[in-house]
């Protein structure tokens, strides 16, 4: 009976060995110290990241133009109804959603700075039929340009928060987005309300306009100048590969990973 009794005792655990030193998991940054020196070592290893954050704030200061620049042209000069400014309002929110829901597959096909570009160079035709909205035709125009808001805005803003996810290191993921953030609605909103709320002021709501699409269409040409090398890398890299692999962009500026594949 002893010995049954013991042969159906458990046997006992298996020893832990501490893991050696040189194979210790990389923390997290636990403040917000170690976070904002993380970050600033990111940006200086990483050109790509720079530029996708560069180009977030300048394109944020534009966007401002149809973000709010547009409701005081309509009440100020074309007088129209709150009603109508929700109307506009909520025709820009619809045509997101299609966008939204289809942008991983653009994505996946024509890469994330080729997306950012075309929907950036829609920005400067939204504004151009702005500028020709007036008490005639705001009943249909106003609504016309308003659903280029889905490709404009919903397009750009998938592949902008998927583009810096890749190039942000690991463990600040979470705080890149943050960084994006603060780029687009922070920096590129204040300087952007600023600058064309001025702009709005001395000249009217058409000249601040074509203004406006003037310095979108200039914009949108210098980041595609700056991006075509990472978009000719990844062309390249494509090339080499099979037709189901998804290439990553280098996380810095030597380094170019090829190890994901399309869900």
């Amino acid at each position: 009976a002893g010995d049954a009794a013991g042969d159906s005792e458990a046997p006992p655990p298996p020893a832990t060995v501490p893991p050696s030193p040189g194979h210790s998991k990389k923390r997290a940054p636990r403040n917000l110290g170690a976070v904002v020196s993380h970050g600033v070592v990111a940006l200086r290893r990483s050109a790509a990241l720079r530029l996708a954050l560069a180009n977030a704030a300048l394109y944020g200061t534009l966007v401002v133009v149809v973000d709010s620049i547009l409701y005081m042209q309509l009440e100020n000069e074309l007088e129209v109804s709150r009603t109508t400014n929700g109307l506009a309002t909520t025709v820009a929110t619809f045509a997101t959603f299609p966008w939204f829901w289809h942008s991983s597959h653009l994505i996946r096909r024509f890469g994330h700075w080729r997306v950012l570009l075309w929907s950036q160079a829609v920005l400067p035709f939204r504004l151009l039929l702005h500028a020709g909205v007036d008490a005639s035709n705001v009943r249909w125009l106003l609504p016309l340009a308003q659903l280029l808001n889905g490709p404009m805005f919903a397009a750009w803003l998938s592949a902008a928060v998927e583009l810096v996810d890749r190039l942000a290191p690991a463990e600040l993921r979470a705080s890149s987005q943050s960084l994006l953030t603060m780029a687009y609605f922070t920096l590129g909103g204040c300087v952007g309300n600023l600058v064309w709320s001025a702009a709005f002021d001395a000249w009217g709501g058409r000249a601040t306009y074509l203004v406006a699409a003037a310095c979108a269409a200039a914009a949108c040409c210098l980041c595609a100048l700056l991006a075509a090398p990472l978009m000719a890398e990844r062309t390249k890299l494509r090339s080499r590969s099979d037709d189901d692999v998804r290439m990553p962009y280098p996380l810095v500026d030597d380094e170019v990973a090829l190890n994901s594949r399309q869900p």
